[in-house]
């Protein structure tokens, strides 16, 4: 009898690592793709500023 205790706390040990691991991993991945969504947002804000820039600096002929 305490060999299947034994065996069924290292499944409960196992399942609960990986049941960790997954977790760790989405929520890297779910901040992953809020750094990335934020980091597009700002290439559109420097580019849009550019081209502000670009615009009011052109001598007329």
């Amino acid at each position: 009898m305490k060999r299947g205790n034994n065996f069924t706390t290292m499944h409960q040990s196992h399942s609960i690592r990986r049941t960790i691991i997954s977790f760790g991993l989405a929520l890297t991945i779910s901040l992953l793709a809020i750094v990335i969504q934020n980091s597009d947002k700002k290439v559109a804000e420097l580019k849009q500023a550019q081209a502000k820039i670009t615009s009011s600096s052109e001598v007329p002929n």
